[in-house]
């Protein structure tokens, strides 16, 4: 495999995970917390070149501790959303690598195997952008006002995870494209291959098979998953 770069965006507030400590820093009876099992995961591997992590103040100050040391990592002031986020480290680090992963950093049970299985996939079908997606097995309801519009077809419709592969030159251009509409745009961008759909059309988004257990901690009850 060749060389790849993974830009980490862990600048969020952790509001949703209800604890009096922030998700990512949260350990429980682990000896890690959960960025850091997110980071060894890249950090490990020899095919990573360089870890470009958006932080806060909180999160940049723990990392900087724990990984002042660590050559392959560099820290980026991140910013109030994870788009914004990503952008930033985008501009403010040089990418050396034709393959960039977006990763969250709150999912931090992703296997060494899902990750090499993706960059394997990519580089054999000539991918240009590749995320992992999982089937639904709930039924699935429009609602407005409490109230049920229509049901739909859920074989029509998967749930999306990370890490999400780019060929570098595809994710800077989207992003900015981005940086200069955002003011004008009313969507919400919810991962980093929406950029595509929404400023490179002419890409095609491949996907391949997710695992169930690359969950991403959001409430405080995701943590368990993780024996936390």
């Amino acid at each position: 495999m060749e060389k790849y770069t993974v830009i980490i965006p862990a600048a969020g507030v952790s509001q949703r995970f209800k604890h009096h400590e922030h998700k990512l820093l949260y350990r429980g009876q682990q000896a890690e917390s959960v960025i850091e099992k997110t980071i060894k995961i890249f950090l490990e591997d020899p095919f990573c070149l360089t870890i470009i992590i958006g932080v806060n103040n909180l999160v940049g100050q723990f990392l900087q501790e724990r990984y002042s040391k660590e050559e392959k990592i560099t820290l980026v002031r991140g910013q109030d959303n994870r788009v914004d986020t990503v952008l930033a480290c985008l501009q403010e680090t040089e990418i050396k690598t034709e393959l960039t992963l977006v990763h969250d950093g709150a999912r931090c049970f992703l296997t060494r195997t899902l990750r090499d299985k993706m960059i394997t996939f990519f580089h054999q079908n000539n991918c240009q952008v590749l995320i992992p997606v999982l089937p639904i097995t709930d039924t699935i309801r429009m609602m407005k006002d409490n109230k049920v519009v229509k049901t739909m077809v859920r074989e029509e419709y998967v749930t999306v995870q990370t890490p999400q592969l780019f060929k570098t030159t595809i994710l800077q251009t989207a992003y900015q494209c981005y940086e200069k509409q955002k003011r004008t745009l009313s969507n919400v961008i919810y991962d980093d291959a929406y950029l595509i759909e929404l400023f490179c059309p002419e890409v095609e988004i491949a996907t391949i098979a997710g695992e169930q257990d690359n969950r991403k901690i959001t409430y405080y009850e995701d943590a368990k998953f993780g024996k936390y």
